[in-house]
Parts: structure tokens; sequence; C-alpha cells
């Protein structure tokens, strides 16, 4: 019975150092410097870079009527997939292409990798808040699918994160960018 204590012990003090992210947007385990320079999202505002703006998909839709091109990436800070590039490759493909580029965050676990990136464009989060839910998996899913003009819950498979729209009106969308 004392080594069974002693175990249980010892496994509730692993844990405890453990930290978990991605199952909410992470936001409470930002240091105070990096919660400073999040906000929510204006329309009357202009956007500044070395800022992060928390977005609903309805908010980015109005604010795709103002280009004429534009490319949505939605991605996972410290995403390792081969489908997940430096940041610096989508921005130059959108200048390469006349595409006004969004950069949104589908949370802020793991924010220092890209931070550190040194993007020369405003940040974007969703907007957890805005989809009545804390967990991830749900309000990036409703946020996917108010993007492509469906009901929030509906179901389908997954086609991708770089989505490209012309004004508001969504074309495609890929999981890399075409040659």
């Amino acid at each position: 019975m004392k080594y069974q204590i002693l175990i249980v012990f010892i496994f509730g003090l692993i844990l405890q150092s453990c930290a978990f992210y991605g199952l909410t947007n992470d936001y409470s385990k930002l240091d105070i410097e990096q919660q400073k320079i999040i906000e929510k999202f204006d329309l009357s505002e202009e956007v500044k870079t070395n800022h992060i703006y928390e977005i609903s998909a309805t908010q980015l839709k109005e604010e795709l009527k103002n280009h004429k091109k534009s490319i949505v990436y939605l991605f996972a800070n410290g995403c390792s997939s081969k489908y997940c590039l430096p940041l610096n490759v989508y921005v130059n493909y959108a200048k390469d292409n006349g595409y006004y580029l969004f950069l949104v965050m589908n949370g802020y676990g793991n924010l220092s990798q890209t931070l550190s990136q040194k993007i020369s464009l405003p940040l974007y989060a969703i907007d957890a808040q805005a989809y009545d839910t804390k967990w991830n998996n749900k309000y990036v899913k409703r946020f996917e699918n108010q993007l492509q003009g469906l009901p929030q819950d509906s179901k389908q498979q997954y086609k991708g994160s770089i989505y490209f729209f012309e004004e508001d009106s969504l074309v495609s969308i890929k999981r890399g960018l075409p040659n």
C-alpha cells in the first residue's frame, strides 16, 4: 500500500510539471509580455505589426472585402508537418502573386516559435469566445466552417489550411502552396 501511494504521488508530481498544449487556446500559458500584444480585432481600427488580433471568421470575411485577392493561412504555432513551412514562405508567395495575407493561429501554444520568425505582418488568432467553447478542436472547426460559408457545426473532410479568396468569396482551399 505504501508503494502504491508513493507511485501515485510521484506520478502526480510528474504530471504537475507537464504542460499540455492544444486542448484550449492556451492563453493562460502565455507570459505577461506575450499577453500584452494580444487584443480583440476591431474593424474600425488599423491593425499593426507586432500585434496579435483575436478574430472570428465573420470579422475576417468583412476584412477580406477590402482586398481584391487574399490568402488566409490557418496554422498551429510550432507545427512540424511537411505542410507547415516557415511563415516567410507564405509572405513571399503572397507578395509575389498579388495576394494580401492573413496569418491566423489556431491557438497560442508555442507562440514564441511564431514570434521568433519576425514577420512584418500583423498576426491573427481565432477568437475562441466567438464560438462559445474553450475547446480548440471545436472552435477551430466552427471557424473553418464559417470561413467556408457552412453551418458552424457541419461535419466535413479536412481540405487544407490555405484559403484563397477573391474579396470575401472563397475560391479554393489547399494543403500546400501552388507552384
